[in-house]
């Protein structure tokens, strides 16, 4: 896969989970995609899917601040804004495109906000 075609699939799978379009989103994905995160993992695009769903029921907004690509590999540093806890969560997510599709996503942040109760 070309750098090029990497960086459109992830481009594609950003801008629909900014817009919460999951339908639009799993196409983007095979069918045994690897998530593994901060708070759980799963092995195939159903459970990514209800998984971000959860993830996502608050999300305000989604701010990308960097891509970096290198083959089929893109890493992606992005904010994340939540209603619920009211709170803007820097991710890393580094993902594997394999056949013009994603085969693995890495995501990289810290839980606490979404886990300790409020003070």
């Amino acid at each position: 896969m070309t750098t090029s075609n990497a960086r459109e699939v992830v481009d594609r799978y950003f801008a629909a989970q900014a817009r919460k379009d999951f339908a639009a989103m799993r196409p983007l994905l095979h069918d045994d995609v690897t998530f593994v995160g901060a708070l759980g993992t799963t092995d195939t695009a159903e459970g990514y899917i209800e998984g971000l769903e959860k993830t996502t029921a608050t999300m305000t907004g989604m701010e990308r601040r960097v891509v970096i690509v290198e083959g089929d590999e893109v890493c992606q540093i992005y904010d994340l804004a939540l209603a619920s806890p009211a709170v803007t969560l820097p991710i890393a997510q580094w993902i594997t495109v394999r056949d013009g599709r994603i085969a693995a996503l890495r995501v990289f942040f810290d839980p606490r906000p979404l886990v300790q109760p409020a003070s």
